[in-house]
């Protein structure tokens, strides 16, 4: 997979102290940010971070980030990506959207246009009718618009 961009979420005021951490944990280009540290490791060095920080109360992979003015272009940005590496067959979609400052601000109508892209890739990728989703496995996506730039993580 290469290096993978993520997103360490911590508590507020200890930025510096996780980006510290992250650093002896082999992540590289360590930016902070309020809230949390951009950071991008291997997928090695993300079950290292997963498995002993301290300080980060969340991880997130980001996935993409693009510029959606409208329903139809974040619908098919959205399913361009391959889900497939990061979505297993029958696993139960959990969308999580949030807006600011866009175009788009129904979350609802955000999180049903990422969920509906991401299905159809997906029954596309396995060339047959997506399968029952399972309640046993559940994979959360989360979707932040922000000034009309979207960001999709898992």
């Amino acid at each position: 997979m290469g290096n993978l961009t993520c997103f360490a979420v911590v508590v507020p005021g200890m930025e510096a102290v996780a980006a510290q951490e992250l650093a002896t944990l082999s992540a590289h280009d360590i930016r902070q940010e309020a809230g949390g540290v951009f950071f991008s490791t291997s997928m090695d060095g993300l079950l290292r971070i997963n498995l002993r920080s301290r300080v980060c109360t969340r991880i997130l992979l980001r996935l993409a980030e693009f510029k959606a003015l409208s329903f139809p272009e974040l619908y098919n940005k959205t399913g361009r990506l391959p889900w497939e590496r990061y979505i297993g067959s029958g696993v139960e979609l959990d969308v999580r959207a949030a807006c600011h400052a866009s175009r788009l601000l129904h979350s609802g109508r955000v999180e049903q246009a990422v969920t509906d892209a991401i299905r159809e890739h997906c029954q596309k990728q396995a060339g047959k009718p997506a399968e029952t989703e399972s309640e046993q496995f559940r994979q959360q996506v989360l979707v932040r618009l922000e000034k009309d730039i979207c960001t999709l993580s898992l």
